[in-house]
């Protein structure tokens, strides 16, 4: 039996804590010791109290916190860690020195952003130095990686994000959600999920839909999604936007929904229109759920979803180029199937739980 550590110190709710969360329950599920280290009353804390996880609690406010790496030293030699698995790169600060001289220890690992400037000075070269393994999500963000931090091709591997295949089934299609945003038959339901971000294209969406309107088309657009906790305002920005293009009757938003899997199954198109999306869980959630997809050529993104195969790839800013591509599968009911189609046969190849969790249990050795 293995030790596993996951740290992510993040009071976020995306995909990076997602990750980590699931990832200490797979542990735990296969009989091995699985804790979390996370903050006091984050939503990671929230999921592992129900799953029954035990928790060391930390917040990082300052780097480095050397008090704070002597007390996760102590708890790994405590519990006989034998992997620490680090979500957050940035955890490095206190996970590094914790980790000094404790080589039976594994560090692992996981990026889940894209870079835009180098990490290779020397603080940089010793916290990554004590990396075993560091995981990419895709290919293109392995060569973004190389590029911006201080670590070797050779302590790289590549593991996608997963998703459940039988939650996010197209049979949990529920004409419920139809019937609760007034969707007409004529008409299309298009989905954008996700927390609200300056950075996810939101604003850009609108500016579509009303492009959409003017020319005649049959729509209703939901945006699913809270605020994002450290920079709030977008949601009242979209609304006022909403407003003053005359979209009331076309465009919604539902705040963030505990279980999304029904609306995602019940929509005709789903949009991903974030400027630089390493990853997408949402992207593989509505691939899985038989959806057709419409989202930007941009970060990881294109190694996820095939140009006219499995969806359409747009440039990212451009609300007339999306309002294009959503025109062409508003218009074209036999496209968007065989996307739909061709998406949910992609995620059971490469992307399920079962196909990742094979990888990552290579991984973990267990």
């Amino acid at each position: 039996m293995k030790t596993f550590l996951q740290v992510c110190l993040s009071r976020s709710w995306g995909g990076l804590e997602m990750v980590a969360g699931e990832t200490a329950r797979s542990m735990k599920s296969k009989g091995h010791a699985s804790f979390v280290v996370c903050p006091q009353g984050s939503p990671l804390a929230d999921y592992c109290a129900k799953q029954g996880i035990p928790m060391l609690h930390m917040e990082l406010k300052k780097r480095p916190a050397p008090f704070l790496s002597m007390k996760l030293r102590r708890f790994i030699e405590d519990q006989g860690v034998t992997d620490v698995v680090i979500h957050q790169l940035k955890d490095l600060w206190i996970v590094t020195p914790a980790l000094w001289k404790l080589s039976g220890v594994r560090a692992i690992g996981f990026s889940h952003t894209f870079l835009d400037y180098k990490k290779k000075d020397f603080f940089h070269r010793v916290l990554y130095r004590r990396l075993n393994i560091l995981i990419a999500l895709t290919q293109r963000h392995l060569e973004n990686l190389l590029i911006h931090l201080p670590v070797e091709k050779s302590q790289m591997q590549i593991i996608p994000n997963s998703v459940d295949a039988e939650q996010f089934h197209p049979s949990k299609k529920t004409p419920g959600v139809r019937e609760q945003f007034h969707v007409r038959d004529s008409e299309v339901l298009i989905g954008v999920i996700g927390r609200l971000d300056p950075q996810k294209g939101q604003i850009e969406t609108v500016e579509a839909a009303h492009l959409l309107k003017q020319r005649g088309l049959g729509f209703k657009l939901i945006f699913v999604g809270e605020e994002t906790k450290n920079s709030p305002g977008l949601g009242a920005k979209l609304k006022a936007r909403i407003q003053e293009l005359g979209l009331q009757d076309e465009v919604f938003m539902t705040g963030f929904l505990e279980n999304p899997d029904r609306v995602t199954a019940s929509l005709d198109i789903f949009v991903m229109p974030s400027y630089a999306e390493t990853f997408g869980k949402v992207l593989l959630e509505a691939m899985s759920s038989e959806v057709a997809v419409v989202a930007t050529d941009a970060g990881g993104v294109p190694d996820i979803l095939a140009q006219n195969h499995e969806g359409l790839l747009v440039t990212p800013k451009d609300p007339i180029v999306l309002a294009d591509a959503l025109e062409t599968l508003i218009r074209q009911a036999e496209k968007r199937a065989e996307f739909a189609r061709n998406a949910r046969k992609r995620i059971l190849k490469d992307f399920s739980t079962d196909v990742v969790n094979r990888q990552l249990d290579q991984l973990f050795g267990v």
